[in-house]
């Protein structure tokens, strides 16, 4: 499966939102929680503040592209009779 066409499936845009939420919110109050908390947002970094929700995204989408191949080809690499158990 193409990668640009795997970034807009259901499925994985879902995961991804959902990674990118959690690791997002978690690593943007590592990184610059001091001033998130402070109540300072003209000191916030808004360019990493937003890409710092990108990455996770897109590793998530990644790795489900990844995952989809590999399956992709394990079922491949199986006779009929083999990819019968496999998905059931």
């Amino acid at each position: 499966m193409h990668f640009l066409k795997e970034i807009f499936r259901p499925a994985a845009v879902a995961t991804g939102l959902k990674v990118a939420l959690v690791v997002g919110i978690i690593l943007n109050l590592i990184n610059q929680g001091d001033v998130l908390l402070s109540g300072s947002l003209m000191e916030v970094n808004w360019l990493k503040f937003g890409l710092t929700f990108l990455v996770p995204f897109g590793v998530s989408v990644y790795s489900a592209w990844q995952a989809n191949k590999r399956f992709k080809l394990l079922l491949s690499s199986h006779t009929p009779a083999d990819s019968a158990t496999l998905t059931e």
